[in-house]
């Protein structure tokens, strides 16, 4: 099914070689095949996670799995841009339902910096 996506993104002369370019192609093409019925579902989805946000249990799934990475950008994103450093408390719910509780600190990997 990719080879067939692909081969006809190259035959209209688009270039599929990027991830982005590809996903794009093959998304027009589910999308293409699904009824109003599912089109309207998946466009009321879109406007509620884009007024609330997802569901808390994929919430907690995402804090469990991305916190970490994202503080870790932001911090060098602040550090590089103002010079600031960063010191994180974060709390979140995990996909158990217990609270997670925890200190980030990037700052010795920040220029000269030593952690708090």
């Amino acid at each position: 099914k990719q080879k067939k996506l692909y081969d006809a993104a190259v035959a209209k002369g688009k270039n599929p070689k990027s991830d982005f370019n590809f996903f794009q192609i093959a998304l027009t093409h589910v999308w293409k095949k699904l009824s109003e019925e599912d089109k309207a579902s998946l466009r009321a989805t879109a406007a509620r996670w884009n007024n609330e946000g997802p569901k808390p249990e994929v919430k907690a799934r995402l804090a469990e799995k991305h916190t970490a990475k994202k503080l870790a950008d932001f911090a060098q994103e602040m550090w590089l841009a103002m010079g600031a450093r960063m010191l994180f408390f974060v709390s979140f719910k995990r996909p158990n339902g217990k609270i997670a509780c925890t200190q980030l600190d990037f700052n010795d990997t920040l220029g000269n910096g030593k952690s708090y």
